[in-house]
C-alpha cells in the first residue's frame, strides 16, 4: 500500500505564490491588501504599511491646509459637499487597508497553501500551465501603474510648468489612493482567474473519461475529481 507523503519546508514559496508573485510584490509594495512574500517577517509588513499610514497622514494634513486656502473659491455648495466627500473617501481607504492587513494578516499564507495543495492533486493526472494568469498579471500591473504614478507624475509635471499653484496635496493622494484601490481589486481577480483555472482542469479531467476506460479505473478518477472539487469549493469559501 502506497502512503503518500507531502512536506512543505517553512519559508519556501509554494507554486501559486510564486505564479503571483509581481502582482503580490506591487501590492505589498503599495501596502494594501493582505498579498504579501510568505518568507517576508511580520515586522517588516508592519514596518512598512506604518509608513503608508504616516504617509497618509501627512497628505491628510496639507490637504486640510489646502482646503482652508481655496474652499472659499466654490461657486457652489454642491461643488463643496462633493469635493469633501471625495476626500473623506479617499482618506478612509487609506486609513483602512493598513488596518486589513492587521485583522487578516495569516489569510494569505493560508490561500497559498490551499492552492499548493490542490495543485499537488491535479497534477498527478494533468500539468496546470499558468501562463494567462502571469500574462493578466501584467495587464494588471501596467494599468496600475498608468493610473497611479505615471498619471500622478504627468500631472505635477504639467502644473509645475503651466500652473504651479494648483499643484496641491489632495491631488497626489487622489493618486495615491487610485492605485491602492486598483491593485486591491487586482489581485482578488487575478486569484479568482488562477482558482477558476483549476476548476478548468478538473472538468478537462472529467472530458478524459470515456467508454473505452476500465469501470475500476473511472471509479478511481470519479472520487478523485469528486475530492478535487469539494475540496476547492470548501478551501475558496474559507479562504474568502
Amino acid at each position: 500500500m502506497e502512503e503518500e507523503i507531502s512536506v512543505r519546508i517553512e519559508g519556501n514559496a509554494t507554486k501559486p505564490e510564486r505564479t503571483l508573485r509581481p502582482i503580490m510584490y506591487v501590492s505589498w509594495l503599495l501596502g494594501v491588501g493582505v498579498a504579501r512574500p510568505g518568507n517576508c517577517p511580520k515586522w517588516i509588513t508592519i514596518v512598512l504599511r506604518v509608513i503608508h499610514f504616516s504617509l497618509c497622514s501627512v497628505i491628510v494634513a496639507f490637504s486640510v491646509v489646502d482646503f482652508t486656502n481655496f474652499g472659499k473659491e466654490f461657486t457652489s455648495k454642491l461643488f463643496e459637499i462633493m469635493y469633501c466627500m471625495n476626500e473623506t473617501i479617499c482618506h478612509l481607504a487609506a486609513y483602512y487597508y493598513v488596518y486589513h492587513v492587521m485583522r487578516h494578516y495569516d489569510k494569505w499564507a493560508e490561500l497559498m497553501n490551499m492552492l499548493e495543495s490542490l495543485d499537488q492533486n491535479i497534477s498527478k493526472d494533468m500539468a496546470i500551465n499558468d501562463g494567462y494568469v502571469k500574462i493578466s498579471q501584467i495587464l494588471a500591473i501596467l494599468v496600475t501603474l498608468l493610473c497611479g504614478p505615471v498619471s500622478l507624475v504627468t500631472h505635477v509635471l504639467y502644473y509645475y510648468f503651466t500652473a504651479p499653484d494648483q499643484i496641491f496635496a489632495s491631488d497626489l493622494l487622489l493618486y495615491y489612493t487610485i492605485a491602492q484601490t486598483l491593485v486591491n481589486s487586482f489581485v482578488f481577480d487575478v486569484v479568482v482567474y488562477m482558482i477558476c483555472h483549476r476548476f478548468r482542469a478538473i472538468n478537462e479531467m472529467i472530458r478524459q473519461l470515456n467508454e473505452n476506460s476500465a469501470a475500476y479505473w473511472i471509479a478511481l478518477k470519479i472520487r478523485r475529481i469528486r475530492k478535487l472539487h469539494n475540496g476547492t469549493c470548501i478551501d475558496t469559501f474559507l479562504a474568502v
